[in-house]
């Protein structure tokens, strides 16, 4: 019996874990994965590069990472790259809310079980006055007790606080950042129900899920090299820089045309770019939805003097949304900033930005008198689709009408936002979908 032949379109992170997937299971078949990728390098949007300047690893993106992405840990574990995340114990969350002059944290106890550990942190930080956290501990007693779901099931969030009775203070600085930060949305377009979801994932659940994992080295390094390794010893085929043509099904194979050539396949995953997926058959490209972007900027300051000194800080009140540090030889401390769903920055040119965000830091920790040695700024201006309800509810399914061609990637519907965490769980339920085929 020949090796089942599975054709994977797309080199990033969910097609990588699909292919892994394949060759991890413990299925009697034997199988023979090619990769089709039209960039030259693997990885997608989560990838890395070293700065010529400095010779220090800056990521594209700054990926947060958490104890509820079980899917990744998993894919981790067996491309043997878990030992590259530092686990923080417990969730801890600083902000800095420069027009007070002060810092808060928001820290789940070690001591109190889920799913109380978010209601006992709210009501002990210093970040929210006393009926700002009142109103919070009763959207999270709500929460946990599916109050809104079904009357907030086609709702924005913004709209869901409004149900809610959520002060403007609260939302500000608490529901705001956390919305913005995990979907990449104003709390106007993004979708009520996949932060409820969300939400309950993180804190209602298990404890070890709401904490951060924090990459020791680049993103390549850790959640693409290793994988590529492990592929390569499994006789994995990657094509790079490879246009595709057109997608066929018939006599239950699946015909890939590419500028070299026809490729025939027993099964085909696609999980490559949405929005140039014209080549599928009409019966699958027709289920995908219009899709429409919401763009992020990420700077990396590199400074004389450590400001932060902090794995990870909020901002409130300013541009600046997030900062992280990270490992630098080059100055005293490297700054990776984030701004999320970044329509009015990302059209400002390089300097501008810089000035801001520079401004927000500079602002937010005055004392400090540091230097800016030396920026760059990364304008990722199709970070992640624009998760409403409308494209929330039309999200495709892993299989399609045709039933050896299955879709991978952040899209497909999992109930999640468009994550690290989804594209990687989406390209293992892929790769389990053609497994059962073959029961």
């Amino acid at each position: 019996m020949h090796p089942y032949r599975v054709a994977i379109i797309g080199a990033g992170v969910s097609g990588i874990a699909a292919a892994v997937s394949l060759y991890d299971s413990k299925s009697s078949r034997k199988f023979a994965v090619t990769i089709f990728e039209s960039r030259r390098t693997a990885g997608g949007r989560t990838r890395s590069f070293i700065d010529s300047e400095t010779g220090d690893t800056i990521d594209n993106g700054q990926h947060l990472l958490m104890g509820c992405y079980t899917s990744t840990l998993k894919y981790l574990r067996t491309v043997g790259a878990e030992h590259l995340l530092l686990k923080q114990d417990s969730l801890s969350l600083p902000f800095v809310i420069p027009d007070e002059g002060r810092i808060s944290n928001v820290k789940l106890p070690e001591h109190i079980p889920v799913p109380f550990t978010l209601l006992y942190a709210i009501l002990h930080s210093d970040l929210l006055h006393t009926y700002e956290k009142l109103a919070a501990g009763r959207f999270g007693l709500g929460m946990m007790m599916f109050r809104y779901d079904k009357k907030m099931a086609h709702a924005s969030c913004a709209e869901l606080f409004r149900y809610t009775h959520q002060p403007l203070g609260l939302i500000k600085k608490l529901w705001e950042p956390i919305v913005v930060g995990v979907m990449n949305l104003p709390i106007a377009e993004a979708s009520a129900q996949v932060f409820l979801h969300t939400m309950r994932l993180i804190f209602l659940q298990d404890k070890k899920f709401s904490s951060i994992l924090f990459p020791k080295i680049g993103l390549s390094d850790v959640l693409i090299n290793p994988a590529l390794d492990y592929l390569k010893k499994k006789n994995c085929e990657i094509k790079y820089g490879q246009s595709i043509k057109s997608v066929k099904s018939g006599n239950g194979l699946v015909y890939v045309e590419t500028d070299e050539g026809r490729n025939v396949f027993d099964a085909l995953i696609f999980a490559g770019n949405y929005h140039d997926a014209h080549f599928l058959p009409a019966e699958i490209a027709q289920t995908i939805p219009i899709v429409e972007y919401s763009p992020i900027v990420n700077a990396y300051f590199w400074v004389d003097k450590k400001i932060i000194g902090l794995p990870i800080c909020g901002f409130v009140g300013t541009t600046l949304q997030w900062c992280f540090t990270k490992p630098t030889h080059f100055s005293e401390e490297l700054l990776a900033c984030t701004v999320s769903a970044a329509h009015v920055l990302v059209e400002k040119d390089n300097e501008e930005i810089t000035k801001i965000l520079w401004q927000d830091i500079k602002r937010s920790f005055p004392e400090t008198q540091a230097k800016l040695l030396r920026s760059v700024i990364i304008k990722e201006k199709r970070a992640t689709p624009i998760l409403n309800d409308e494209l929330q509810t039309h999200r495709p399914q892993t299989r399609t009408a045709i039933p050896n061609i299955f879709l991978a990637g952040d899209l497909v519907q999992n109930g999640l936002p468009m994550t690290i965490e989804g594209a990687v769980g989406n390209g293992q339920k892929a790769s389990e979908a053609i497994l059962k085929s073959l029961d």
